[in-house]
């Protein structure tokens, strides 16, 4: 097929994705922006930036918040990439013109993790320029991380069903609460096999936290990750490329 073609679709990719990879953004300032301003207010911006307990208590803050904002975000990132066109019925005009189902999604789930990732840049920024320095990089390609494993979940639940944001909440809330359990070694051989089977939501958790405090994650921990994605990924575009969109 011409590449062309399939490029075409790109900035409406981008225009639809836009509004998608400023929600992180608009979580932070929603949930953390009031006690942060709070608590700058009542304390003092000097008492704020320089070293201390109100510094400590915003750094806490920032980090819960980001943390949360990340996840969700993450969520809505790719609701709807596949299962929105299949449940009303809008590749059947999408795909009339020389564009392969597979390629098309593929671009837009590029377009979207990079989006969300560059977007999600405005809240360490933000709030580096407003108060004190944060990681930027690391709190990036955390994001970049986030929206690759949840996006592919969403993928494939798109691939699959109608309805994915629902398949996307209870496979990331499954995931993690029996992978926690499984790590305070609550669970029984057979259900801690079945735990670290399903997507590593536990494990990209950790990935975040050692970047976000300055230190290297695990080379399996990452690998897992990426490679999960990827598996994760690659399933949901051959089920796109083989199975009919109208089901």
């Amino acid at each position: 097929m011409s590449g062309t073609a399939l490029l075409a679709y790109s900035r409406w990719h981008a225009r639809d994705g836009l509004v998608r990879a400023l929600v992180p953004v608009l979580i932070f300032a929603g949930i953390g922006g009031i006690p942060i301003w709070s608590l700058v207010a009542q304390q003092g911006l000097a008492s704020s930036v320089g070293p201390g307990q109100t510094h400590d208590s915003l750094a806490m803050i920032y980090t819960q918040t980001m943390e949360l904002a990340m996840t969700l975000g993450a969520v809505v990132l790719m609701g709807g990439l596949v299962a929105d066109d299949r449940e009303r019925g809008y590749f059947r005009f999408l795909f009339a013109a020389p564009v392969v189902p597979w390629q098309h999604y593929l671009l837009r789930f590029v377009i979207g993790v990079a989006l969300y990732s560059t977007c999600f840049a405005l809240v360490p920024i933000s709030f580096g320029a407003a108060l004190f320095e944060v990681p930027i990089v690391a709190a990036v390609r955390a994001a970049v991380l986030y929206g690759f494993l949840f996006g592919s979940v969403a993928m494939l639940g798109g691939a699959l069903f109608n309805r994915d944001g629902v398949f996307l909440i209870v496979v990331v809330l499954v995931s993690g609460m029996l992978q926690q359990l499984a790590k305070g070694g609550m669970l029984s051989r057979a259900a801690t096999v079945v735990a670290w089977a399903l997507p590593p939501v536990s494990v990209v958790a950790d990935v975040r936290t050692s970047w976000l405090a300055g230190r290297p994650s695990s080379g399996n921990d990452l690998l897992l990750v990426v490679g999960y994605s990827l598996g994760l990924l690659a399933s949901a575009l051959w089920i796109v490329r083989r199975a009919p969109l109208a089901r």
